[in-house]
């Protein structure tokens, strides 16, 4: 009787559904093949996401094997058209730049589909709608040869994949790889967790190491228009809190590490923690804190580790993840510095303590970002310890090198170049970078305040396979110790220099806020320049930034008309010459000395934009930074809107170009000079004051909206010459 009463409550009590099993569901993503039961000759069926909208007008479709019990791709073969209407005038010169239409419409032959919301569902409805057509087994065979090519082109999503079907799926995506006779392969992608929900890009590849360049990106249609996204470290899923180190360094520059990360869910019900990892090594394990193992799935986009159970909103773990591989880039025999991502690395950037331990052979000297609390020789090995508190990336070079020091600056100043005369001399190099570093933390404490951090250090490469970090500076050699063009390695420096007190303490919240800091490292690099030279020197720079963005580009516009700057690295395009991939900087450092001079008015007072962008530094370490951050700072200190110029400037691409005509008339015992200012090159609506000299002297400002503006201006003098903006304060398109 007692059984039956058990069997009773057993079956009427609610059910805790199982999980699945993390192990199973990566052996199942790993081998998925293409279902050959599940092949269907499909037509008119069409299937939208926001902006993007897919027509399969008639063609034949396998669908992959389930993983985790869901349906996560499938490969279309046939006739499909593919229609995307960009929501904006920049998104739709962009899109042009590579189709040569301000609307995507294409027609595509085959198809490549992964995604986790429904869309599998939703086609077979519409197929079982509509009378099933016969699949010929050649037809059928034909398709599934197709497998090998699909997994190896989707493996980049494998990670992003597993988190859905392991996870809540709150914030699914839906991603095409759709090939056309006219553009080749590219890529249309609708994903729930990007800032900007919808992405068209070149290429086959997801991996963003190899994908191909972007050519729209922008919010979901309900999103339009909305107020900007600020909270860029809260839209994660996880906040890591901690990563701990601890990294053996093998006479081969080979590195043997565990890492240990200390996270808090942000969201509920997430299974999958994954980081970006340098291809370059291999996971030999995961593990919780307790040291339980964990099962993970590796491939080129990093690592997924998944966990026993879902994760409950700000509850704080610790996994572990020990790995091996060639994480150092070698510069030379017995000389290498970290790759980028040599430890897992949170996907997006988070602001988090790092705790790091390298052990290394004796006679090696080793330096990373952040503070060396210890160092000692123990065992037959050099051993070291480092910290730094809210960083978001850590990087160190380690090998035969010779270290100096300034322990007397603030910040200290350190180096340590190679000990190798065949790749420098390094008292040399030494003397002269500490000279070079101490002269830029002269000015940049001046301009911005204390530094950051209580050390730098200043490492010398031939080249640069990796990014400085916070107290580390990479320098390249090659800059440095150059006869010819030592102007060009000291703005260079300095401009990495000036990235510590910018974006290695702060980080843009996306690519579209990039502009601020790129344009500013290299605008404190000029002002270093001009401080430490003439303003002429640092003239001569800005010219050089100009020229560069006036060239004509492969696409035939110049440089600086390929799209606003608020579009951020998509402005490189195919990046093919070395203009492409300055384009931005060069564009955002003429902004940030224009800002300067608005700033100004008709003096040569620049304490209003010297208190913005010290105020902005300052109030920003360890946060996100939005333009909107920047503006509002802008605005307070000059005292007025500055929309007309961030919109002109920032999110348009317009330059103008500036001629006059005027005469001079006399007027008792001075001179009146009339005239007309004419404006060419930009839309009506774009306005610019525009300084006038009478030889050295100024004039006045001339407000110009549209094509021209009169001037009348009395001076007692007669001038000889009128001269347009002689001191380069507006990007003109002539001089």
């Amino acid at each position: 009787m007692h059984w039956i009463l058990a069997l009773i409550v057993a079956l009427v009590s609610p059910q805790t559904p199982s999980l699945p099993d993390g192990p199973t569901v990566i052996a199942q993503l790993s081998k998925a093949r293409l279902d050959k039961t599940h092949v269907y000759a499909i037509r008119d069926i069409n299937i939208r996401r926001d902006a993007l909208s897919f027509s399969f007008n008639r063609g034949l479709i396998a669908f992959l094997e389930p993983i985790g019990g869901k349906v996560t791709g499938a490969v279309f073969v046939g006739d499909g058209e593919i229609v995307a209407f960009p929501p904006n005038d920049i998104e739709r010169q962009q899109i042009h730049r590579y189709t040569d239409s301000a609307v995507l419409n294409e027609r595509f032959d085959a198809a490549y589909l992964r995604f986790t919301d429904g869309a599998h569902d939703e086609i077979v409805k519409a197929v079982k709608e509509r009378a099933e057509e016969e699949v010929s087994p050649e037809d059928r065979e034909a398709l599934l040869q197709r497998d090998e090519e699909f997994r190896k082109a989707t493996e980049p999503l494998h990670a992003r994949i597993l988190d859905d079907v392991l996870g809540s799926g709150r914030r699914p995506f839906f991603a095409a790889q759709l090939r056309s006779s006219r553009l080749g392969w590219f890529r249309a992608t609708y994903d729930e967790r990007l800032a900007e929900e919808v992405l068209i890009a070149g290429g086959r590849s997801w991996d963003s190491a190899n994908a191909g360049p972007v050519w729209a990106h922008f919010d979901r249609r309900a999103d339009t228009g909305a107020a900007e996204k600020q909270d860029v470290e809260g839209a994660l899923a996880t906040d890591v809190l901690s990563y701990e180190v601890d990294a053996a360094v093998r006479a081969g520059m080979s590195l043997e590490a565990k890492t240990s990360i200390r996270f808090r869910a942000v969201e509920g019900g997430g299974r999958v923690l994954r980081f970006a990892l340098s291809p370059r090594v291999r996971v030999t394990s995961a593990a919780a804190g307790d040291s339980r193992p964990l099962a993970f799935h590796q491939g080129s986009a990093g690592v997924a580790v998944v966990l026993d159970q879902p994760m409950e909103s700000g509850h704080e773990a610790v996994i572990q993840i020990a790995y091996v591989g060639s994480a150092l880039a070698p510069v030379h025999r017995t000389f290498g510095v970290s790759r980028e991502f040599w430890h897992p690395a949170a996907v997006a950037r988070d602001w988090a303590r790092f705790s790091l331990t390298f052990h290394f052979p004796v006679g090696w000297n080793l330096v990373a970002t952040g503070d060396k609390l210890k160092e000692w020789e123990e065992a037959g090995q050099r051993h070291s310890v480092w910290t730094s508190d809210g960083a978001y990336s850590a990087a160190f070079n380690v090998g035969a090198c010779t270290a100096f020091s300034d322990d007397a600056a603030m910040p200290s100043l350190h180096t340590c170049p190679p000990a190798d005369p065949n790749v420098l001399n390094p008292k040399g190099y030494a003397a002269r970078v500490l000279s070079e570093a101490r002269a830029a933390v002269a000015t940049f404490r001046e301009v911005l305040g204390e530094a950051p951090h209580s050390r730098l250090t200043i490492s010398p490469i031939p080249s640069l396979p990796a990014k400085s970090g916070p107290g580390l500076v990479y320098a390249p050699a090659a800059l440095f110790l150059s006869e010819g063009d030592f102007a060009e390695a000291e703005r260079s420096f300095a401009r990495e220099m000036a990235r510590q007190w910018l974006d290695q303490s702060m980080a843009a919240a996306s690519d579209r806020d990039r502009w601020m800091l790129e344009g500013l490292a290299g605008y404190l690099a000029a002002m270093h320049f001009e401080r430490r030279h003439s303003e002429s020197q640092s003239q001569a720079l800005m010219e050089r930034a100009r020229a560069e963005l006036l060239e004509r580009s492969p696409e035939g516009s110049p440089y600086a008309g390929l799209g606003p700057v608020s579009i951020g690295a998509r402005l490189a395009g195919p990046g093919a010459t070395l203009a492409y991939i300055r384009a931005l900087e060069n564009k955002s450092v003429w902004i940030m000395h224009m800002l300067r001079a608005e700033m100004r008015g008709d003096g040569d007072d620049d304490a209003a934009f010297l208190r913005t962008i010290r105020e902005f530094a300052a109030g920003h370490r360890g946060r996100f930074a939005t333009t909107g951050d920047f503006k509002r700072i802008a605005e307070k200190h000059a005292g007025r809107s500055l929309d007309r110029f961030f919109d002109q400037w920032v999110s348009g691409t317009a330059i103008p170009a500036y001629s006059l005509d005027y005469k001079v008339s006399p007027a008792g015992d001075a001179f009146v000079i009339e005239g007309v200012l004419r404006q060419t090159g930009v839309p009506d609506t774009f306005t610019m004051p525009v300084p006038l000299y009478a030889g050295d002297a100024l004039l006045g400002r001339v407000a110009v909206t549209g094509g021209q503006a009169p001037f009348r201006f009395t001076s007692k003098e007669n001038p000889k010459e009128l001269r347009i903006d002689p001191k380069s304060t507006i990007l003109t398109t002539a001089r």
